[in-house]
């Protein structure tokens, strides 16, 4: 049986398209209301929402948002979930996960020792 994952972090670097630019004052309102109900179930599920950050100086992104999610699962369900309710029509994102680790060097450490034991040290 394998070890439980851990926790999952996820960077969501996103910027909206232009068709957000040309919905309804209205229609932004109700998909911004739905898209929340969806982050807020992820969140009923574990999940945390740990910032948005404005970071156009910086990157070509508008916005970057940083998650822990305490499965895949929940992640996964979420952004189908945003992407079923038509999220990703209005918005580009790019992403990054991975499992959260306490020795971030540790697999660093064991490949160089491995690659300096071929060198005959």
């Amino acid at each position: 049986m394998s070890e439980p994952m851990g926790p999952i972090g996820w960077i969501n670097f996103w910027k909206p398209k232009d068709e957000w630019y040309y919905l309804a004052p209205d229609e932004r309102r109700r998909l911004l209301a739905a898209w929340e109900a969806i982050r807020g179930h992820a969140g009923a599920r574990g999940a945390r929402n740990l910032g948005s950050y404005e970071c156009r100086a910086s990157t070509a992104w508008a916005r970057v948002a940083l998650w822990e999610f305490p499965n895949l699962e929940t992640l996964t369900d979420m952004v189908d979930a945003l992407s079923d309710a038509g999220y990703y029509q209005y918005f580009a994102e790019e992403n990054a996960f991975g499992r959260r680790t306490e020795e971030p060097y540790l697999n660093f450490m064991v490949a160089a020792d491995a690659t300096a034991s071929y060198g005959g040290e």
